[in-house]
């Protein structure tokens, strides 16, 4: 009896596209006003019904590692057992929201059971019986598992009963910017060194105090430049001080490097966050996102699994491109919308797809602090940057995992497995985590097709993935 918990990677994506859990700066909570799509959700408080054919497969002993307790069960009230989690059906599955931690678990069958009979009042004693008959196990052997399930679900707060304090403080959102560092020294910026951006809904000017460094900046950003009457609301300074590239935001510094070549991909970094804070999403996915056949397919994964290389090689192959590392996913009704910046290709996916972008190779090489190298590819058809522009609607969901030598295999993913790897894919939420917001989360994942999809050669893949929304 386990239970799978889903709070490894409640992070943002991180100034070089990685993920990470972001320090709580000055983190400020605001309550959260959403109002959950409820449309093809049910909480997980149906009757309880023996599953024979799936508990049946489970008439054997307790997985390796599960330590046996002689608690006596026989004398737990249902009283001690009150659920303090929620849980949420998804498909044939139960996932469990603990509002006091913020974690997610996905419960295997005979923990959904377990939960079942709990959530609707029943005594444990007529839960560990039907248990005992249907797994066709010896009763007490049925009551040791249910204990040790009992105690962890009470540690970690799904149940009242003797919880020791949550392993980790509830996740705050992330802030871009840190307040208490020195303002910069006011400087003189010439005017052809000063440019005006738009990034989905964040309209900044960016100021540079070199014009090598401008040229390679605006080379980035060239796509996005703005030529709205609307003051920006905020100015980005980069300029060369006390032997460090330096990036302002408002007259406070939020970043910097040592290096010319790093100031690229600290501008890129960061402008990704910050349009992200701004953009009044639900929810930020590390995630590329294109388009066909009007259409959009997500790209999800932990770095290195070969997002980037993939969406490159559909990008040539007539894809639209919305996003690389960065999607945005509105409130409901819930559509994606891109963070449309150039995609970055680590060194490793050059020859994948050097001859999908035979341009790749006279573009500048710049390096991040992880000390990758990466280039900046700006794809033909790149989704507009306006908040005007139309999101899209999702309608697949894919994690790629690139491995040399292996044949290419598409298989289907249950959508509560889904749901997991995307958490350790990497998000971040603007507001803490409540019960609406994975109400929200969970009725949206009822709508996508979801796969995973293992391949070493990129053609096959793309051919596999143009199926899946042909």
């Amino acid at each position: 009896m386990t239970l799978t918990p889903l709070h490894g990677a409640f992070g943002v994506t991180d100034k070089h596209g990685e993920t990470c859990r972001p320090a709580n700066q000055d983190a400020r909570e605001t309550p959260c006003q959403r109002r959950a799509n409820l449309a093809n959700l049910r909480p997980a408080r149906k009757a309880l019904e023996p599953r024979l054919d799936i508990l049946a497969r489970e008439a054997n002993p307790s997985p390796a590692g599960l330590t046996r307790t002689t608690s006596n069960m026989e004398s737990t009230g249902t009283s001690q057992l009150e659920p303090l989690a929620t849980g949420f059906e998804l498909d044939d599955d139960i996932i469990l929201f603990t509002p006091g931690s913020g974690d997610l678990f996905l419960l295997n069958p005979s923990a959904a059971l377990i939960w079942q009979g709990l959530a609707d009042g029943l005594g444990l004693d007529d839960i560990i019986e039907t248990l005992s008959t249907i797994a066709e196990r010896p009763r007490d052997e049925v009551a040791a598992d249910c204990a040790t399930l009992i105690a962890d679900w009470q540690r970690t707060g799904i149940l009242a009963g003797h919880a020791s304090a949550p392993s980790h403080a509830p996740r705050e959102p992330a802030r871009w910017w840190v307040d208490n560092l020195e303002p910069a020294a006011p400087l003189d910026f010439r005017p052809d060194l000063v440019r005006d951006y738009r990034m989905v809904d964040y309209r900044f000017r960016l100021r540079t105090g070199d014009s090598p460094v401008d040229k390679q900046v605006h080379e980035l950003l060239a796509h996005l430049e703005s030529c709205d009457a609307e003051e920006p609301v905020s100015t980005l300074d980069v300029f060369f001080s006390n032997g460090q590239w330096r990036l302002y935001h408002n007259g406070r510094l939020v970043d910097q490097c040592a290096d010319r070549e790093g100031v690229v991909p600290l501008v890129h970094g960061n402008l990704m966050v910050a349009a992200y804070r701004r953009s009044q999403c639900l929810v930020s996915l590390h995630a590329a996102a294109v388009t066909a056949n009007n259409k959009c397919v997500l790209l999800a994964g932990v770095p290195g699994s070969g997002k980037s290389t993939l969406t490159a090689a559909l990008l040539a192959k007539g894809f639209g491109y919305c996003a690389d590392d960065t999607a945005l996913l509105t409130e409901p009704p819930i559509r994606v919308r891109g963070v449309p910046t150039r995609l970055g290709l680590k060194e490793g996916s050059w020859p994948v797809v050097r001859e999908l972008w035979p341009e790749l190779d006279a573009l500048a090489v710049h390096q991040r602090a992880d000390g990758k190298r990466i280039r900046y590819l700006l794809p033909d058809n790149v989704m507009s940057a306006a908040p005007s522009h139309a999101a899209q609607t999702a309608h697949v969901l894919v994690f790629p995992h690139y491995e040399s030598d292996s044949p290419t295999v598409m298989q289907r993913l249950r959508r509560a497995d889904a749901l997991l790897k995307l958490a350790e894919s990497g998000y971040d939420i603007p507001e803490v985590i409540n019960g609406d917001v994975v109400a929200t989360l969970i009725d949206w994942m009822t709508s996508l097709d979801c796969y995973e999809l293992h391949y070493s050669d990129i053609q096959e893949a793309v051919d596999e993935i143009a199926g899946a929304i042909a």
